[in-house]
C-alpha cells in the first residue's frame, strides 16, 4: 500500500506543471501588450485594428505589423499612396475596410504587399476611376466592394490579376458603359452587382447579379445574353413594371428571382413571368418580403400571388373569385439552399460566422436540457438540505457537484437567449468574459468535486481507523475542502476569460495561439489530472476491499463489502458519466483548434479546412454535448443509490415524507 509520503510527492509531481502552465497562460497577456495608435482600438492581440471615426487624415504608422483586419471607415483618408502599407510593416492584412472615407485617389502600388488580403471595402468614397494595375498585385483577393462611388467607367483590364475574385460591388456608381469583357478573366468570379441595366457580361461561371437600387426602369436581354450559368437575380427596389420572359428562358439555371420592391403591373404579361416561375420552382421572395402589386388598383398592395386568380382576355387581365380575401402563400429563398450555390468563402464575411443551421436549435435544446438537468440537480439538493441523514460528508460534495451542474446549465441557457434577442454571438468583452469564466468554473467544480469524492472515499477505506480517530474536524475539513476546491476552479477558468479570441465573431482573426494553449491546459487540468487522480483511487481502493475481504470473516464480510461496494458504485457511476462527456468534449475542442496551421495564409486554411466554416456550429455542439454531464449525474446517483433512489421516488411522486433510511455513505 502506498505510504502518505508516497501520495503526496506524486501529487506535487502531477500538478506542478499544471501550475507552471496556468501561470505561463495568466503572465503572458501581460507580457504582450500591444502598442496601439490613440486613436484606435487593437483587439484579439493586435489581430483586428479598428479606427472607425477616428478623425484621421491618414494611415496610423505605428498599427501593430502582425495586423489581421483593418477599419478606417468613417474617417477623412482622401488618398491611399503608394506603398501605403507595405511601408508601415502591415503585409500580413486579410481584410481592409474603408468606407466612406472621402477617398478620392487610390495610386498604382497602394496596395503593394498585400498578398493575403482577402478582403477589400472602399464603398461610399469619391473615387472617380480606378487605374489599370491598381488590383494587379491582390492575387489572393476574394471580395471588392466599390460601390457607391462615382465611378464612371471601367478599363477591360482594370481588374487583371484577380484570379480568386469572387464577389465585385458596383452598384450606386455612375457607370455608363461597362466592357462586356471586363469580366471574362475572372475564372471564380460568382457574384456580381452592377447599377446598370444596360450592360452586357460574359461570364461562363457568374451565379449572382444584382441590380437593384438603380431605378432601373427595364432590364435588357441582352444583358444576360451570355450569362447561362446565373442562379440568383436581384432586381429588387427599381422602377420595374415587369420583366421580360425570353430572360428567364435565357437562365436555364435560375434559382432565385428578386422582385420586391417594385411597382409591379400584375397584367397578363407578368402573368406569364409568375407561371414561369411556379413552373420551374424559381422562388421570388426572401424571408417575408415577397413582390407586390402596383397596378391595376383592385390588387394594389397584394402580393402577386393573385395572379393565380387571373384570367387574361384579349390582352386584359380579370380577377375572379374572392382575391382579395385569399390568403397567398409565397415560399422563400432557403438559406441553405443558396449556400450550396454561393461559395461559403463568401458567406463569411456577410454573416460573420453565424451559422443558421445549429444555431436554429441550439436555444430550444439547452432549454430542455436546463429543465431536466436543473430540476434533477435541484431535487439532490432538496434531499441532501431536507433529510438530516442525508447530509454526511460525501454528500457535501455531492451537493457541491449539483450546484456546479446548475451553474453550467444556466450559463449556456442565459448565453443562448442573449444570442436569440441579438441574432449574434456575444461582442461584449464583459459578457463573453462572463460566460467564459463561469462556465470553465462549473467544469472545475464538477471535475473536482469527483475527484475529492474518490480521494474521500479512498482514505475510508484504505485508512478507516486513521479516518475514525479524526473524525470531528470532519465538518470544517470538508468546508475548507469545498471552498479549496472553489477557488481552485475559479483560478483555473481565468485564462479562458483572457482568451479574447472567443469574443471576436471574425474567422479571420483565427490566428492567435494563446486560445490554442488555453485549450490545451483545459484539457490538462479537467480531463486528464483528473482522470488520473480518479483512476488511481478507484484502483488502489479496489485492491484494498479485495485484499481486506479475505481478512474479514465469512459473517462479517457481507455487510462490510455491501455497504463499502455501495458507495464505489456512486463513485463510479459519477466516473462514468464524466467520461462520456467530459473526454470527448476536450479532446474535440483541442483537435478542432490545434489541428491549424497557423504559418498558413488564412485562404489556404479555408480551402483546406471544411468545418472552418462552421465553427460555431461544431463549438455550439460541443457545449450542449457537455450538458450532458450535468444532466446525466443525478441519474447516475439514482441508479447507484439505494437512498437517493427512494428518495427520488418520494419527491417525485409527491408522496408523504417517511423516515428517513440510513444512508451508505456512514464514514464509518
Amino acid at each position: 500500500m502506498p505510504s502518505r509520503l508516497t501520495v503526496v510527492l506524486l501529487s506535487l509531481l502531477v500538478t506542478a506543471p499544471a501550475v507552471i502552465f496556468w501561470l505561463w497562460l495568466v503572465i503572458l497577456p501581460i507580457g504582450n501588450e500591444i502598442l496601439c495608435p490613440e486613436e484606435c482600438r487593437c483587439e484579439a492581440e493586435g489581430h483586428l485594428v479598428n479606427c472607425k471615426e477616428a478623425d484621421l487624415n491618414s494611415i496610423p504608422s505605428n498599427i501593430p505589423t502582425h495586423v489581421r483586419l483593418l477599419e478606417l471607415s468613417g474617417n477623412s483618408i482622401t488618398c491611399f499612396e503608394n506603398d501605403s502599407f507595405v511601408s508601415r510593416g502591415m503585409v500580413e492584412l486579410d481584410g481592409l475596410t474603408a468606407n466612406i472615407c472621402k477617398l478620392r485617389k487610390i495610386e498604382v502600388g497602394a496596395f503593394n504587399g498585400l498578398k493575403n488580403l482577402l478582403l477589400l471595402s472602399m464603398s461610399g468614397n469619391e473615387i472617380s476611376e480606378i487605374i489599370p494595375g491598381t488590383l494587379e498585385k491582390l492575387s489572393g483577393l476574394q471580395f471588392l466592394g466599390l460601390d457607391f462611388n462615382i465611378i464612371e467607367h471601367l478599363e477591360s483590364d482594370v481588374f487583371n490579376g484577380l484570379i480568386n475574385l469572387k464577389v465585385i460591388a458596383l452598384g450606386g456608381n455612375k457607370l455608363q458603359y461597362l466592357n462586356p469583357d471586363t469580366f471574362l478573366g475572372l475564372s471564380n468570379i460568382q457574384g456580381l452587382h452592377i447599377p446598370t441595366e444596360s450592360s452586357i457580361i460574359n461570364s461562363i461561371i457568374l451565379k449572382i447579379i444584382a441590380i437593384s437600387s438603380c431605378n432601373a426602369r427595364s432590364v435588357s436581354l441582352e444583358t444576360f445574353a451570355n450569362i447561362s450559368a446565373l442562379k440568383i437575380l436581384d432586381v429588387s427596389y427599381n422602377n420595374l413594371r415587369s420583366v421580360d420572359i425570353n430572360i428567364l428562358k435565357a437562365l436555364p439555371n435560375l434559382f432565385a428571382l428578386s422582385l420586391y420592391g417594385n411597382p409591379l403591373q400584375c397584367d397578363c404579361e407578368l402573368q406569364e413571368v409568375w407561371r414561369w416561375c411556379q413552373d420551374h420552382n424559381i422562388h421570388t421572395a426572401s424571408r417575408e418580403i415577397a413582390p407586390e402589386c402596383d397596378t391595376p388598383s383592385e390588387v394594389e398592395g397584394i402580393w402577386w400571388g393573385v395572379l393565380e386568380n387571373g384570367r387574361c382576355l384579349q390582352g386584359k387581365i380579370q380577377y375572379y373569385e374572392d382575391y382579395k380575401n385569399t390568403n397567398y402563400s409565397c415560399t422563400p429563398i432557403n438559406v441553405m439552399d443558396m449556400d450550396r450555390m454561393v461559395d461559403k468563402h463568401i458567406e463569411m464575411y456577410y454573416s460573420k460566422m453565424i451559422s443558421l443551421s445549429l444555431n436554429q436549435y441550439e436555444l430550444p435544446v439547452s432549454a430542455v436540457f436546463f429543465i431536466f438537468g436543473t430540476t434533477g440537480n435541484i431535487i439532490i439538493i432538496i434531499i441532501i438540505i431536507c433529510n438530516k441523514d442525508m447530509r454526511t460528508v460525501p454528500n457535501m460534495y455531492i451537493l457541491n457537484l449539483a450546484i456546479s451542474d446548475i451553474i453550467y446549465l444556466t450559463v449556456l441557457l442565459s448565453e443562448n437567449c442573449e444570442y436569440k434577442i441579438h441574432y449574434a454571438r456575444v461582442s461584449s468583452y464583459n459578457s463573453c468574459a462572463y460566460y467564459s469564466f463561469f462556465r470553465r468554473v462549473s467544469v472545475g467544480l464538477a471535475a473536482y468535486s469527483i475527484v475529492v469524492l474518490s480521494i474521500q472515499r479512498y482514505r475510508v477505506t484504505v485508512y478507516p481507523l486513521h479516518f475514525r480517530d479524526f473524525s470531528k474536524p470532519t465538518w470544517r475539513t470538508t468546508g475548507a475542502t469545498i471552498f479549496g476546491v472553489w477557488i481552485v476552479a475559479a483560478l483555473f477558468a481565468i485564462p479562458a476569460a483572457r482568451s479574447q479570441y472567443l469574443c471576436v465573431q471574425h474567422a479571420l482573426l483565427l490566428r492567435t495561439k494563446y486560445y490554442q494553449h488555453v485549450v490545451i491546459f483545459q484539457l490538462l487540468v479537467s480531463c486528464v489530472l483528473p482522470l488520473c487522480v480518479i483512476a488511481f483511487c478507484y484502483i488502489v481502493t479496489a485492491r484494498h476491499l479485495v485484499e481486506s475481504s479475505r481478512s474479514i470473516s465469512e459473517g462479517t464480510q457481507n455487510s462490510q463489502l455491501n455497504a463499502r461496494k455501495s458507495t464505489a458504485k456512486i463513485v463510479l457511476g459519477l466516473t462514468v458519466v464524466f467520461l462520456i462527456s467530459y473526454v470527448p468534449y476536450h479532446f474535440s475542442e483541442m483537435y478542432l483548434y490545434s489541428s491549424i496551421n497557423f504559418d498558413k495564409p488564412v485562404s489556404k486554411i479555408v480551402d483546406e479546412r471544411v468545418w472552418f466554416l462552421t465553427l460555431d456550429d461544431i463549438t455550439s455542439f460541443l457545449k450542449l454535448f457537455l450538458s450532458i454531464n450535468s444532466c446525466l449525474n443525478p441519474v447516475a446517483l439514482f441508479c447507484t443509490s439505494l437512498a437517493f433512489r427512494k428518495q427520488f421516488k418520494r419527491y417525485l411522486t409527491c408522496c408523504c415524507k417517511p423516515k428517513s433510511i440510513p444512508t451508505d455513505f456512514e464514514l464509518e
